[in-house]
C-alpha cells in the first residue's frame, strides 16, 4: 500500500509538473522523496537515503522535475558501481538570492564514449544535457552545473542565482 501511495503521488506530481514551468523546491523535494520511497521498497536495505534541506531553500522556484534526473542517475549508476548499500544524499542550501542543490551517491562516475553512451553502451547523456539547457533557459548567466567524482562519491551540484551567495553555501 505504501508503494502505491508513493507511486500515485509521484505520478500526480509528474503530470502536474508537465504543465508548469517551475515549482517551489519543497514540491520538487516531495516528488523526489516519493520516488525514492518507492525505490527504497524495491531495494530494501541495499539503498540508504538522506535529505538535508535548509528551510531557507524551500521557497526557491526551480524548473519542474530538475532534481529527479539527478536522483535517477544516482540510483541507476550508483547501483552498478557502489558497494551496497548505495548511499544517496539530497542537499539544498539557500540564501542571498541563490540556491545550491546537490545530489551525491556512493560509487563511480561512468565515463561516456565517443558515441555518447556510457561504458556499458547504455544511456545517452540526454538527462544531464536537458538539465543544462533548462538551467540556461531559466537562469541565463546565473547558474552553474557540474558533476564530479571524488573519494568514491559522485556529486552533481547545481548553483542558481546571485554568485555572491555561492561562497556561503
Amino acid at each position: 500500500m505504501r508503494m502505491l501511495n508513493g507511486l500515485s503521488e509521484f505520478l500526480r506530481y509528474s503530470l502536474a509538473g508537465a504543465k508548469a514551468s517551475d515549482a517551489p523546491l519543497r514540491d520538487e523535494i516531495e516528488a523526489v522523496r516519493n520516488y525514492l520511497d518507492i525505490e527504497k521498497i524495491r531495494f530494501e536495505d541495499k539503498l540508504a537515503v538522506k535529505f538535508d534541506i535548509e528551510p531557507s531553500a524551500e521557497d526557491y522556484r526551480i524548473p519542474t522535475l530538475l532534481i529527479h534526473p539527478l536522483v535517477e542517475n544516482a540510483l541507476k549508476y550508483g547501483m552498478r558501481t557502489s558497494a551496497l548499500p548505495l548511499e544517496i544524499e539530497v542537499l539544498a542550501r539557500g540564501g542571498d538570492g541563490s540556491l545550491r542543490l546537490e545530489v551525491t551517491n556512493t560509487g563511480a562516475w561512468v565515463q561516456r564514449s565517443n558515441d555518447g553512451s556510457n561504458a556499458n553502451g547504455e544511456g545517452s547523456g540526454i538527462g544531464l544535457e536537458n538539465i543544462r539547457r533548462r538551467l540556461e533557459q531559466s537562469f541565463p548567466q546565473r547558474h552553474h552545473f557540474d558533476v564530479s567524482e571524488h573519494n568514491g562519491r559522485v556529486r552533481a551540484v547545481v548553483r542558481i542565482g546571485d554568485k555572491r551567495g555561492w561562497e556561503k553555501q
